[in-house]
C-alpha cells in the first residue's frame, strides 16, 4: 500500500510538471508550482512511514489555495501585486520543501527504501535549482527588467529533466518491481512446509552456525538464496522458520546480526572508526541502511550511541 501511495504521489507530481511546462509556453501565471513542494513532502513522509491527518495535509496546500483565489480575483485588476504574491510564495515553497528532504536528520535512519530516497533527493536538488532561477526572474521583475527568456528556458529544461526522471522511475517500477517486495508477497501466500521438530532444530543449528561461527552476515551481498545453498536447506523452510517462529523476515533478521556486530566494534574501537567504514565492516553496503537498522534495533543513531559510551 505504501508503494502504491508513493507511486500515485509521483504520478500526480509528473502530471503537474507537464501542465506547468504547457502553462509557461502559453504565459499562464496560475500557481500550480505551489503544488510541487507539498507533493514532494508527502512522498517523503510516506517513505518515513509517517501519516498526515487530512487537516494537516490541507494546511500544506493553503498557499496554493490562497494564491489561486488571488489569481482569479486580482490577476486582471492588478497583475503586478498578484505576481509579487506568486513569486514570494513560490520561492518559499521551492526552498523549504526541498531543504526538508535533503537536510532532514531523520531521513538516513528511518527511510524505508534507499532507491526512493535517492529519487526524492534528485527531485529536491532540481527543485532548489528551479528556486535559484525563479529568484533571478523575480529580481528582474522588481527592477523592471523583463528579459527572462534564458532563465525561463533553464527552468523548462530542469522541469523536463524532472519529468524524465519520474517517468523512468515509474516505468521501471512497473516493468521491474523490487525483488524484495515480490518475495514478501510470495511468502505471505506460501503454504507452510511440512517440517518435523527435529528438522526445525537442524535448520536452527545450521543457520546460526554459519552466521555466528562463519560470520556469513559480513558478506554485504548475502541473500536468502546463498544462505539456502550454504546450509543445504530450502529457502521456503528457512523463510517459514523466520516468519513463523521468529516473527521476522530475512532482511531484518540478517540486519540484527550486523547491528550486534557493529555495537561490539564501537565498544572495542570507540573513536577510531568512521561510521561509514563501520557500516562496511558490519556487512552493510549503504550508510543509509546501516543508520536505519541501527536506530531500529538500538533505539538511537550510531553517533549518539558512541557519544554515550565516551561519557
Amino acid at each position: 500500500m505504501k508503494k502504491n501511495i508513493f507511486e500515485v504521489l509521483l504520478t500526480i507530481f509528473c502530471i503537474c510538471l507537464i501542465i506547468q511546462i504547457l502553462m509557461m509556453f502559453y504565459g499562464n501565471d496560475f500557481p500550480i508550482s505551489l503544488i510541487f513542494g507539498p507533493l514532494l513532502y508527502f512522498a517523503f513522509l510516506n517513505q518515513l512511514n509517517k501519516k498526515l491527518s487530512p487537516l494537516t495535509g490541507l494546511i500544506h496546500f493553503l498557499p496554493f489555495l490562497a494564491v489561486s483565489i488571488l489569481f482569479y480575483f486580482l490577476f486582471k485588476e492588478n497583475i503586478t501585486l498578484y505576481r509579487h504574491f506568486y513569486f514570494i510564495t513560490t520561492l518559499l515553497s521551492m526552498f523549504i520543501y526541498p531543504s526538508i528532504v535533503i537536510f532532514s536528520k531523520k531521513r538516513d535512519s528511518q527511510f524505508l527504501n534507499e532507491r526512493n530516497l535517492i529519487l526524492l533527493e534528485i527531485l529536491a536538488i532540481l527543485g532548489l535549482a528551479i528556486f535559484f532561477f525563479i529568484n533571478i526572474i523575480y529580481i528582474n521583475h522588481l527592477s523592471d527588467n523583463f528579459s527572462n527568456i534564458h532563465a525561463q528556458l533553464v527552468i523548462v529544461s530542469i522541469i523536463v529533466v524532472n519529468v524524465g526522471v519520474l517517468t523512468w522511475f515509474l516505468i521501471n517500477n512497473k516493468l521491474f518491481p523490487n525483488d524484495e517486495n515480490i518475495q514478501f508477497i510470495d511468502q505471505s501466500k506460501e503454504i507452510p512446509p511440512l517440517m518435523t521438530d527435529d528438522e526445525l532444530k537442524l535448520i536452527v543449528n545450521r543457520i546460526y552456525q554459519v552466521m555466528n561461527t562463519d560470520k556469513l552476515f559480513l558478506d554485504a551481498h548475502l541473500t536468502l538464496d546463498r544462505l539456502s545453498k550454504q546450509t543445504n536447506f530450502s529457502k521456503e523452510k528457512i523463510t517459514y522458520y523466520l516468519n513463523n517462529k521468529l516473527d521476522t523476515d530475512f532482511d531484518d533478521w540478517l540486519a540484527s546480526f550486523r547491528i550486534n556486530y557493529a555495537t561490539e566494534l564501537i565498544k572495542a574501537n570507540n573513536e577510531s572508526l568512521k561510521l561509514e567504514y563501520l557500516a562496511n565492516l558490519s556487512g552493510f553496503d549503504s550508510r543509509t541502511t546501516f543508520n536505519k537498522y541501527f536506530k531500529y534495533f538500538v533505539g538511537e543513531s550510531p553517533s549518539n550511541y558512541r557519544n554515550k559510551l565516551n561519557k
